[in-house]
């Protein structure tokens, strides 16, 4: 759980995430300034793990993949886009 959204992965190692998206936390592709009050699939890998920071979210797929999202205005997600949202996954561990 993050500070306004909440991930969690199912028996089938799907993703879901719901909640704020201000940031793009959610993963679902905009980072419009809206909340999803159901669970939206985020990514079609089949994950293992996941974690939420304030207003970013790691997972890590059953190959070993680590994907983030979210703000990155700190450099949180350690992707060079540092100071902009990754509003969808982004692979930062092959």
């Amino acid at each position: 759980m993050g500070t306004k959204h909440t991930c969690a992965i199912d028996d089938a190692d799907n993703l879901w995430c719901w909640g704020g998206n201000r940031e793009g936390q959610v993963g679902v592709s905009t980072s419009a300034a809206q909340y999803y009050f159901r669970p939206r699939q985020v990514g079609t890998y089949k994950f293992a793990s996941v974690t939420a920071g304030g207003s970013h979210t790691y997972a890590l797929t059953r190959s070993g993949d680590v994907f983030c999202w979210g703000k990155n205005d700190r450099g949180q997600l350690g992707i060079r886009s540092h100071g902009t949202s990754a509003p969808t996954p982004t692979q930062i561990v092959p």
